[in-house]
């Protein structure tokens, strides 16, 4: 099998809890139908099935169990392997509940690089948590890579501060063309102090990335956006080690590729989304 073509179906499993599910149960032995029902509704399960049965992953057997095709044993050797390397257990929710369609798949095997990161999830308690993890990472930095694929008053303020107080800092800030064009619209002298210094290369990117990235001379940060497309503000992934700011600056480098340096010359007539 194609290694390029296990890796899409593996990712289109993580894609879906349900799908994980279903997947993991059949691996731990053949289920019938009705076994296999009790993770959702029966038009879900049917739905699941098929593309299991579609994708040579699942067969049917004489007693009416699903089983692993020799292609869906291969895939869940490879599906097995990326759970144990995951670095800490809620990753694995991490990586099913949100859009890994912009994370190339061979940094899917280099998770090991990610073994002493930490997940902060939402805490009632103490919503504005994550945003404080995140302020203080970036003020610990100073040098900035940025994939922004969000943009809000906050965001703006401390992308400013990163810039104001440091006078030796590096900034290179890969844009979404929405995003692009809302610190044009919205943000308009900020935008402008941050991207006419010298120490500011700014790009567009040519896809709309689903990740907002940030990598530093001493951390990286990852957010997500769930699998229906909405920005997950309250669970941030972070890692202060060489080898988690190694995967981060991978990521960075495969986001930059899709992307094309902005020259002065090229920036919008702000007037026009006044």
């Amino acid at each position: 099998m194609d290694g390029t073509c296990l890796n899409k179906k593996m990712k289109a499993i993580l894609n879906s809890k349900i799908k994980s599910l279903i997947f993991l149960d059949v691996i731990e032995s053949p289920k019938t139908f009705k076994e296999l029902k009790r993770w959702s509704c029966q038009s879900t399960v049917s739905n699941v099935i098929n593309f299991f049965e579609y994708n040579n992953i699942f067969e049917l057997n004489d007693d009416d169990k699903y089983s692993l095709s020799s292609e869906g044993k291969i895939i869940s050797v490879n599906y097995l392997n990326f759970l144990d390397s995951l670095p800490v257990g809620d990753m694995v929710t991490f990586w099913s509940n949100h859009s890994i369609k912009d994370i190339p798949n061979f940094l899917f095997y280099d998770l090991n690089l990610l073994e002493n990161g930490i997940l902060n999830e939402y805490d009632n308690t103490y919503p504005e948590k994550s945003f404080e993890i995140y302020e203080d990472l970036v003020k610990g930095s100073k040098i900035l890579n940025m994939v922004l694929s969000v943009c809000s008053s906050r965001h703006v303020e401390i992308l400013s501060e990163f810039i104001n107080r440091n006078p030796f800092y590096n900034l290179n800030l890969i844009l979404n063309q929405d995003i692009y064009l809302e610190l044009c619209k919205n943000y308009k002298n900020e935008f402008e102090t941050i991207r006419s210094s010298s120490k500011t290369a700014v790009y567009i990117a040519d896809v709309n990335f689903d990740i907002f990235l940030n990598v530093g001379d001493n951390f990286m940060s990852l957010n997500l956006s769930y699998i229906d497309g909405n920005y997950d503000n309250d669970v941030i992934f972070y890692d202060k080690s060489r080898g988690g700011i190694k995967w981060g600056l991978k990521l960075f480098e495969y986001c930059l590729e899709q992307s094309r340096y902005l020259e002065n010359n090229d920036f919008v007539n702000i007037e026009n989304y006044e």
